[in-house]
């Protein structure tokens, strides 16, 4: 088994490389998927999907209309599932648990959309002055190193 530090280390790489939402981490961008991976890690697939599925039945009803995040069932399951499963917790407390980074999660989303409107702003007066490769940054790395640093 990692240790606390890998098992940080890779929930972080994990939540990173499911940023931009499509292609193969849209498939496991659910608390579900989440408790297949931790209890293989963990050794324990059974109570994994136990925690996860708990918690994606928290969040099955949750529809994101408009574009507005009510909670991020993604954060709470990848935080959650593994002190879950290294402490034995049952599905109850999981959930209970869950919520609060659920919340979280949507705080964590607002604060990330206000620093894209920067970015538009900072990418708009940058066209203006011809550096593209800027332009360029702005699109892509500098969201993506925001919210895989925060």
């Amino acid at each position: 088994m990692i240790g606390n530090l890998g098992l940080a280390l890779f929930s972080a790489a994990l939540y990173a490389i499911s940023i931009p939402g499509y292609g193969v981490s849209a498939a496991y961008k659910s608390p579900a998927c989440l408790g297949l991976i931790y209890g293989l890690i963990f050794g324990n697939v059974e109570q994994g999907l136990i925690v996860g599925c708990s918690i994606q039945l928290l969040y099955l009803g949750v529809v994101s209309t408009g574009n507005n995040m009510p909670a991020d069932s993604y954060l709470a399951g990848i935080i959650v599932i593994p002190i879950a499963l290294s402490q034995n917790m049952d599905a109850k407390m999981a959930v209970t648990i869950a919520v609060p980074f659920g919340v979280l999660g949507t705080f964590f989303n607002n604060i990330k959309r206000s620093f894209n409107i920067w970015l538009t702003h900072y990418a708009d007066k940058k066209v203006d002055e011809g550096n593209f490769k800027e332009v360029n940054r702005c699109g892509f790395w500098y969201p993506y190193l925001f919210v895989s640093v925060s």
